[in-house]
């Protein structure tokens, strides 16, 4: 273990080696119509109702 004298200040070892540089990615939005990602369109109620016959 490194031995630190009283008025030496305790500093973390840094390493020499650089952290990798992760580029960020940045959406731009293009000039032109707007394309909307995804469409959905329903014609018919999402829960599907079977109509029942009342009991005698």
């Amino acid at each position: 273990m490194p031995q630190y004298s009283i008025n030496e200040e305790f500093r973390p070892i840094i390493s020499e080696i650089p952290a990798p540089v992760v580029p960020q990615v940045v959406s731009v939005p293009q000039p032109g119509p707007v394309i909307p990602q995804a469409t959905v369109t329903y014609s018919a109620p999402l829960v599907n109702t079977v109509p029942q016959e009342p009991e005698p």
